[in-house]
């Protein structure tokens, strides 16, 4: 039988350990991943319902009206300045304050030159005619309308003005959203699952840590234990598994006749540590010099081997605590024998 090592224990809590340790990341991670990819959908798709609710509101002519009126970038200085602009301005503010949005909203046109420009915004300070950074990226979307969300710091949805019944489009809304804003929710909730998966990490290592601790403190009991036995296992059981070899070996069980007879044995052992001596014997004793005195310890009146007994047979284990200077004595049937048939001899 072998039983675990402190080593092996360890070895084990580790890879227990680092098997929990792997599969909460995993988990994590991947949670994490479907939250952000959730979050920009979502914010997406508002984006999308504030652009398509305005596209659908304001007169696709108000963006060419203005720059027509307004042939200088910066004209126009206030919302108040013209009713047409004011009317614009205050259905992006108002869309822009109901959707909680930071990013200003832009209704943008092709000016003379094809370059895409602000005409009117949701901010107080008007920006007219003022070029956009990345028109050249929203212009090839102009007429179609596009969601723009793959490695961008932010997100952003372009839809076309069109009057009803007009393919052609004279201006766009474009909302825009910080990717950060988008996902700070998933990123909120990324640390609260790294939180709990660091408690519920702590938990479980309390429990390996006492359930392998327990086992261990178990293993060592059974070593304990069967090293407190092995003195049985070594004399008394011994012989009574020799004794089962033998009948078997040499079918001797239930036969008359052949070779049925057992044999006579003395075995010992000593344990320096524990300064005991275990004795058992088969028609053998064992001579002991204690203190002087002289004790003769009997095997039992049971050969090992042999067809006239039963194959279960019991040995008795004689456990003894010597002393410095003891002595003991055995010796095989060859040494008694000549005393037996001499005796025999001599009553003849």
């Amino acid at each position: 039988m072998t039983l675990p090592t402190h080593n092996g224990s360890r070895r084990i809590l580790l890879v227990l350990y680092g098997t929990l340790f792997v599969l909460c990341g995993t988990f994590i991670g991947v949670a994490h991943w479907y939250e952000l990819k959730s979050q920009r959908k979502e914010a997406m798709d508002r984006l999308s319902a504030v652009a398509a609710s305005l596209a659908d509101q304001i007169p696709a002519r108000h963006p060419s009206l203005l720059l027509e009126k307004y042939t200088a970038p910066g004209v126009i200085i206030k919302p108040t300045q013209d009713a047409r602009y004011y009317v614009v301005h205050e259905q992006l503010r108002k869309a822009a304050q109901r959707s909680g949005l930071d990013q200003p909203l832009l209704l943008a046109t092709k000016d003379e030159q094809g370059q895409l420009v602000i005409v009117v915004t949701s901010e107080e300070q008007p920006r007219f005619r003022e070029a956009i950074e990345d028109g050249q990226e929203i212009l090839p979307h102009y007429s179609s309308g596009t969601r723009m969300d793959d490695g961008r710091a932010q997100l952003m949805a372009v839809e076309p003005l069109r009057e009803l019944g007009n393919s052609h489009s004279e201006g766009v809304i474009i909302a825009r959203m910080p990717r950060n804003e988008a996902t700070a929710s998933a990123y909120a909730a990324l640390w609260r699952n790294i939180g709990i998966a660091l408690a519920l990490f702590v938990l479980a290592g309390i429990f390996l840590f006492r359930s392998v601790g327990r086992w261990v403190q178990q293993t060592e009991a059974d070593k304990l234990a069967l090293a407190s036995r092995n003195l049985d296992i070594t004399d008394s059981i011994t012989l009574n598994l020799l004794n089962t070899r033998v009948v078997t070996t040499l079918h001797q069980q239930g036969q008359k006749r052949g070779a049925g007879d057992g044999m006579d044995i003395a075995l010992c052992r000593i344990d320096r540590k524990q300064r005991e001596i275990l004795f058992a014997g088969a028609f053998r004793p064992l001579y002991w010099l204690h203190d002087g005195q002289l004790s003769i310890i009997n095997g039992d009146r049971k050969p090992v081997g042999g067809a006239h007994l039963d194959l279960d047979r019991k040995y008795t284990s004689h456990r003894l605590a010597y002393s410095a200077g003891d002595r003991i004595y055995l010796f095989s049937d060859g040494y008694v024998g000549p005393t037996r048939r001499a005796r025999s001899t001599s009553a003849s």
